[in-house]
C-alpha cells in the first residue's frame, strides 16, 4: 500500500446513495435530477445539505453546463469549500470518487456530495420510444453484442 492509500484507509466512507424517480409526463432538467437525486443520498445518509462542505457532479451530456457543480450546489444551498464539475466522460464517476476523496484527505473538505450521470429527461413519445431490434447482419459479429 502507498503512502498515498495509507492516507485514505480506514478514514473514508460512503454513507449515502440516492436516485432520482425517473417516469411522468413531464419535462426534468438535469439539474432538477441531480438535486432530486443529490436530497436522496442526504437522507439516505442522515444530512442536510449544512453538513456538506464539498460538491462534485458531472457535466450532464444532455444539458452540458460547465458550472453545474455550481447550480447544483445553489440549488441545495450547500455552504461549499470545494465545488467542481468534472468532464471525463465515463470515468466521471470514478473520477469524482477520487477527487472527493483527496479534498477529504487533505483536510479541503469533511463531507463530499458526488453527483454523477445527471440528464435531462422528456416523456416519452412515439419517434423517442425505443425501437424492436433489428435482427444482426450475418458475419462476424451475429451473436455478439457491441458496446460502447
Amino acid at each position: 500500500m502507498s503512502s498515498a492509500q495509507a492516507n485514505y484507509y480506514g478514514k473514508l466512507a460512503f454513507v449515502g446513495t440516492g436516485e432520482a424517480a425517473l417516469g411522468g409526463d413531464r419535462v426534468r432538467t438535469a439539474q432538477d435530477l441531480a438535486v432530486e437525486a443529490s436530497l436522496a443520498a442526504m437522507a439516505d445518509a442522515g444530512l442536510s445539505p449544512r453538513d456538506v462542505d464539498g460538491v462534485i457532479t458531472a457535466s450532464p451530456s444532455g444539458d452540458p453546463h460547465f458550472v453545474f457543480s455550481s447550480l447544483v450546489t445553489e440549488a441545495l444551498n450547500i455552504p461549499a469549500r470545494i465545488n467542481t464539475t468534472l468532464q471525463n466522460a465515463g470515468a466521471s464517476p470514478c473520477m469524482g470518487v477520487l477527487y472527493a476523496a483527496r479534498a477529504i484527505a487533505a483536510g479541503e473538505a469533511h463531507t463530499v456530495l458526488v453527483c454523477v450521470r445527471a440528464t435531462a429527461v422528456r416523456p416519452a413519445s412515439r419517434a423517442t420510444r425505443p425501437r424492436p431490434c433489428v435482427p444482426p447482419v450475418p458475419g462476424p459479429m451475429t451473436g455478439k453484442t457491441p458496446t460502447g
